[in-house]
């Protein structure tokens, strides 16, 4: 782990370094280890210990964090690796939607889409932050056409006929 800064090299030490089987140390917090992971090149093991770190901050109510982060793996995206860039982008444009930052949420969509993430999982998104925003047009017709390509997938069926009957 020989880094010629000695930022990145303490903080890879204290993350362990997954491409030679080590991991951080039990113990270290989330916050700090979305820190550390900030502050280290990013590489397809690294991206996806920031995914995973990104869309736990997510869970816990920390939309800011978890934006930065997988921010942070998409900046570095040629490194990342495509499955860790679409899930990036994935919880980018979910903690966007999270913070209000709803022009944010499709482009964010839209790469995690060109990346390979799952098309449907992605327009819900979409659909879920445009409700958010109040356009509720625009959340219906992406809705509509969702249930149009697969009118038996529960989740949009669901989330379709929630938004209908607001």
């Amino acid at each position: 782990l020989a880094l010629a800064d000695p930022v990145h090299g303490a903080a890879a030490l204290a993350l362990g370094d997954p491409a030679h089987g080590t991991v951080a140390p039990p113990g270290v917090p989330l916050e700090a280890r979305a820190s550390l992971l900030a502050h280290v090149p990013v590489d397809a093991p690294r991206a996806a210990t920031a995914c995973d770190v990104a869309d736990e901050l997510l869970a816990r109510g920390r939309a800011d964090r978890a934006f930065a982060l997988a921010d942070h793996v998409l900046a570095r995206r040629e490194r990342a690796g495509r499955d860790h860039v679409a899930r990036a982008a994935l919880i980018a444009a979910r903690a966007a939607a999270a913070l209000a930052a709803y022009r944010d949420v499709e482009p964010l969509a839209r790469i995690a889409q060109d990346a390979g993430a799952d098309r449907v999982e992605a327009q819900l998104v979409v659909a879920r932050a445009a409700q958010r925003a109040g356009d509720l047009d625009g959340a219906e017709a992406t809705l509509a056409a969702l249930h149009a390509a697969d009118p038996r997938h529960a989740e949009v069926a669901g989330t379709y006929a929630r938004l209908l009957v607001t």
